[in-house]
């Protein structure tokens, strides 16, 4: 979905702050997936390496 409003926005050459905003908005919810995803993976690793991390 993102990779295609960018690539109809650089063919359009200059993006409406419709499609800025919505695109803004999708990078938000993106990185804070990626933040829930690497503090669940911290966590497993905690507990599967707990012996190596004391």
């Amino acid at each position: 979905m993102l990779k295609n409003k960018l690539h109809g926005e650089s063919v359009l050459g200059n993006p409406s702050k419709a499609v800025v905003s919505s695109l803004k908005r999708s990078l938000k919810q993106v990185q804070k997936e990626i933040k829930t995803l690497e503090d669940k993976l911290m966590i497993l690793v905690k507990e599967v390496h707990q012996d190596l991390l004391t």
